[in-house]
């Protein structure tokens, strides 16, 4: 008996198969499993960085807003930066404050001490009493997670990052859990849809790399390295005429040891410019991306 294959559904009738090919339409539902040109192949496992805490904090994004009173265990901060929203969290130590409307009262686990949260304009106040003495607070923001990207160091082993909607996040060994990177660029404008690109580059002529990292939206291009421990703007000049430069793009590429810039956007002339060339690639001189005329 003849068997004919009818698949996949959106394409019609398929002759040129290759061995083992697996149609796209194939599934409606893969847990763990992704199709890559025409095959299914198993997503990369995953576990928290630190499976001890039985809470899962260290897990998750976090803001170090302060320390508690160390007498009477009270903290009274202003949340910045970023922005306040009901459903948000803090911790000390193992006790968790929720947020469950936008003035008043938050819910704690276990019960014992109290907190108070108020978001005016966005902008978030937290008051907590009675907690454990001497401890750090920690504000986990609860936004879409944009992507994770590893920076490769120059001396040997790596750095973890992490990116939400508005921080960059980098993983502490020494607080065994994530902390934000603060100063410089480190607050970004990202919409739950959105993903980072990344990519490390180390110039010819320097011992050190770089982490670069694209976000398509209102954000710049920007680089961290390990002497310079914070995010800082990257706006490649694109001529020797000021206002000329790069202002954006949605991917990075490290080929060849030129930095690759694609889907660009661009200032031509008028610092206010955002001039889309989805079809532009920008590429850098060999070896050096960071020069004024790389």
């Amino acid at each position: 008996m003849d068997k004919i294959l009818i698949a996949p559904f959106n394409h019609g009738l398929k002759t040129d198969f290759v061995q083992f090919l697996i149609p796209d339409d194939a599934f409606q539902v893969l847990n763990n499993m992704v199709i890559y040109e025409g095959k299914i192949k198993r997503r990369p496992a995953a576990r928290f960085l630190d499976d001890t805490d039985a809470r899962g904090l260290t897990s998750r994004l976090r803001v170090n807003i302060g320390t508690t009173d160390p007498v009477t265990g009270n903290l009274a901060a202003t949340i910045v930066p970023g922005v306040a929203e009901v459903g948000q969290q803090f911790s000390v130590g193992n006790t968790i404050f929720t947020s469950y409307q936008a003035v008043g009262a938050m819910s704690v686990s276990p019960a014992g001490a109290t907190g108070n949260f108020n978001i005016v304009a966005g902008v978030g106040t937290v008051d907590i009493t009675g907690a454990p003495v001497g401890a750090t607070v920690y504000w986990y923001p609860c936004m879409p997670v944009i992507g994770f990207a590893t920076y490769n160091l120059s001396s040997g082993g790596n750095l973890e990052f992490a990116f939400d909607r508005q921080r960059a996040y980098k993983y502490d060994s020494a607080t065994g859990g994530w902390e934000y990177v603060t100063g410089g660029a480190g607050l970004f404008t990202l919409a739950d849809e959105q993903r980072i690109s990344w990519v490390n580059f180390q110039s010819a002529t320097s011992g050190e790399s770089a982490l670069i990292v694209a976000a398509k939206s209102d954000n710049s291009l920007r680089y961290y390295t390990s002497t310079t421990p914070v995010f800082t703007n990257l706006l490649p000049a694109t001529s020797a005429v000021a206002n000329f430069n790069v202002r954006r793009c949605r991917y990075v590429i490290n080929f060849q040891q030129r930095l690759l810039l694609l889907n660009t956007t661009e200032r031509e002339g008028n610092p206010a410019d955002a001039i889309i060339h989805p079809n532009r690639i920008r590429y850098s001189a060999f070896g050096d991306a960071f020069s004024v005329d790389s």
